[in-house]
């Protein structure tokens, strides 16, 4: 087979489409746009609501374009799926921690769990009202 193709207008290369390989950095980059969408996500709820975020929002909170949005996520609600998978993440980090550095004592062990959403790393302003608006919807 030829690499070119006949047209009306002569002879012009043909177009292949290559795929182009994963590599570390790669997957690097993608997880890092992921985390960036996924943040400004954050930043678009806690601004607008859940309901009424749109992907337009969260592309103007990443500074991105919505296509860019919706490249890395098949829908809003993917995107949100993450969101929430992110703060679970985040809480149960937090209770982990939280359960490694208290005592062997079961009421220390209580108190260092009820005591673990409270850490500055969770228990913040913009957090705060993320989670109240999310179970609301």
């Amino acid at each position: 087979m030829s690499k070119t193709e006949d047209s009306k207008e002569g002879r012009r290369p043909a177009h292949r489409v290559r795929a182009v390989p994963d590599t570390p950095r790669r997957e690097e980059q993608r997880a890092e746009r992921r985390r960036q969408l996924i943040d400004a996500a954050l930043e678009a709820i806690a601004e607008r609501g859940f309901a009424a975020c749109t992907v337009y929002d969260i592309a103007r909170h990443a500074g991105l374009s919505h296509g860019l949005v919706n490249f890395h996520f098949d829908s809003k609600e993917s995107l949100f799926e993450c969101v929430i998978d992110t703060l679970a993440a985040e809480f149960r980090a937090a209770w982990q921690l939280a359960l490694q550095r208290s005592e062997a004592d079961p009421a220390e062990r209580v108190r260092a769990l009820a005591l673990a959403p409270l850490d500055k790393a969770i228990c913040s302003r913009s957090k705060l009202s993320r989670l109240m608006i999310l179970p609301s919807c």
